[in-house]
């Protein structure tokens, strides 16, 4: 860490063993900023307007007793990436550990009556809006500001509660950035909503010290550096109020599960946790599907198809209060390549709406898409397979479970075609005992085809077992169906129709299950329908439908 010496204005290196008491300047770069360079010759750095604000860093810090003073423009060798990614990934220490904190407003002119003034001027300041004074506003303990003639204006603390207001930073934080850890993540994000950077990896890198996280700085990635900060953050918390963001605007209609920058957290300013100082253990990592999770999805038949992912975080003082309602949640639509968000734009606030059965399992979800991704996912009903089945039937098992979308009744297409698999139970009304089942098979890869067996039948434990298989999902070749499922009975049942007789040999009942794979037209894009009628079998089938 470079030093600079307030009487000799010399650079000293201190070692991190070496504790030496420094003031640290907090500013806006502006032009003709002395650079480590630069510093080198002092009669050169003079000749520069950015010396100016050296030279009274200096003479403030030395007239509080101080010998030295570090300066962002000088005391950093940008020449040298080691040295630059060092200082950016250390910049919030340094400021924590600093004797006092010097703001320079050059935008904020003096004045007669400086404490009226400065609640009507502070907020205008161009400091506000920077990336970088963020975490320079938090981090030190002792901040001071001076407006452009460089008369003091007040302290951090002693203006306080301005200041929450005007960036709505938690006073709490402000007096003390040990309380950073128990602020909603998707709440610390959102005061770097409005704030700008020149580079634009920059937007994520002054974010380290606000998460507490490191990472290896890589100009030139764009956005791909706010991605790397929230797998880094998601590494370090189980805050689920990472994903609480929101689109500006209604397009793209569907979006991977990381934001695109800070400003898609502007609508975050009030998430609070549900109880005060409980541990979060969500437990989640990112793969090479995009992020995994062991959880549960919440369904609401009423208000929409897609799942909702509760956050556990909300909006209202008193949550806590309320074990149901309140919290707030993303809307997340099956695709053949994972869960992916459903419009991005909103987010869902549980009340009184009526609940479905939760879907708990080992979910993942898309991290970002491609526009060719989004695209493609527009399309996801297309080739799709809709079950149509009566009230007297349940399904109890569906594969490829990746693609079975529960809430619509579907499969997803995975490509040129699909083999689908449901397992059948039947409802007491039929007369049937509760071990009554059925497996049916049908397949779109050459031409709709379909098969049924019921439990009796050596087709049916064949059918299970390829059921519970975990390369079903898959394995996408046109003859799976017919070479490993029916095998050399493929030509048997090369139709698109097909009956099974259902017995109970208990209640001396039988009815018959007749399906057919037809297309079919959902939500505008076309696919194909299964359709699943039972009736009692007096005689030859059908008779009397359930």
């Amino acid at each position: 860490m470079w030093l600079i010496h307030t009487h000799t204005l010399t650079l000293h290196q201190a070692t991190e063993a070496e504790r030496t008491p420094y003031a640290i300047l907090s500013h806006t770069w502006e032009e003709e900023e002395v650079s480590f360079q630069d510093f080198q010759d002092i009669n050169r750095a003079r000749k520069k307007k950015g010396f100016a604000k050296i030279a009274e860093t200096c003479r403030i810090a030395s007239s509080r007793g101080l010998h030295y003073a570090w300066v962002d423009t000088c005391c950093i060798d940008k020449s040298s990436s080691a040295e630059l990614s060092e200082a950016i990934n250390s910049m919030f220490k340094w400021y924590q550990e600093s004797d006092v904190c010097l703001v320079f407003l050059p935008d904020l002119k003096p004045s007669q009556q400086p404490d009226i003034e400065f609640p009507r001027q502070f907020p205008k300041c161009r400091w506000l809006t920077r990336g970088f004074t963020l975490q320079e506003l938090i981090a030190p303990p002792i901040l001071s500001f001076y407006d452009g003639s460089w008369n003091y204006r007040g302290t951090k603390l002693g203006w306080k509660s301005l200041i929450s207001e005007v960036t709505g930073i938690d006073s709490t934080v402000l007096h003390d950035p040990e309380g950073l850890a128990s602020i909603p993540v998707g709440r610390r994000m959102s005061w770097a909503a409005k704030r700008n950077t020149t580079r634009q990896e920059d937007l994520a890198y002054c974010l380290f010290g606000i998460f507490d996280v490191n990472m290896p700085l890589i100009y030139g990635e764009g956005p791909k550096a706010f991605t790397r900060l929230q797998e880094e953050i998601a590494k370090q918390t189980c805050d689920l109020s990472l994903f609480a963001w929101r689109q500006d605007g209604p397009d793209p209609p569907y979006r991977g599960i990381l934001a695109n920058s800070p400003a898609e957290f502007a609508n975050c300013s009030a998430l609070k946790h549900k109880i005060r100082d409980a541990y979060l253990t969500n437990e989640y990592t990112f793969t090479n599907k995009g992020l995994r999770m062991d959880t549960a999805f919440v369904t609401f038949p009423g208000v929409t198809q897609n799942f909702v992912w509760n956050l556990g975080c909300s909006e209202r003082d008193d949550w806590s209060k309320l074990e149901i309602q309140g919290y707030l949640g993303i809307f997340l639509a099956m695709t053949a390549i994972g869960y992916v968000r459903a419009e991005p734009n909103v987010v869902f606030e549980a009340g009184t709406q009526r609940r479905g059965p939760n879907e708990p399992g080992t979910f993942y979800m898309k991290a970002h898409l491609s526009k060719l991704e989004s695209a493609r996912i527009g399309r996801r009903f297309e080739g799709a397979v809709y079950i149509r089945c009566p009230e007297t039937v349940r399904i109890a098992a569906a594969a490829p479970e990746a693609l079975w979308d529960q809430n619509r009744l579907l499969f997803l297409n995975q490509g040129q075609g699909i083999n689908t698999y449901i397992r059948l139970g039947f409802r007491s009304k039929l007369g049937l005992n509760s071990h009554s089942a059925a497996i049916i098979a049908c397949s779109t890869m050459e031409r709709p085809v379909c098969a049924i067996w019921e439990l009796s039948n050596p087709m049916f434990s064949r059918a299970q077992g390829f059921m519970q298989s975990k390369v079903l999902a898959d394995y996408v070749a046109a003859d799976y169906m017919k070479l490993r499922v029916l095998g050399n009975q493929a030509s048997n049942y090369a139709t698109s129709k097909a009956v099974a007789q259902i017995r109970d040999p208990s209640t001396n009942t039988s009815v018959f299950v007749q399906v057919e794979l037809q297309e079919h037209v959902f939500e505008g894009q076309r696919g194909f329908v299964l359709n699943i009628e039972v009736s009692r079998a007096v005689g030859e089938p059908p008779s009397k439908k359930y």
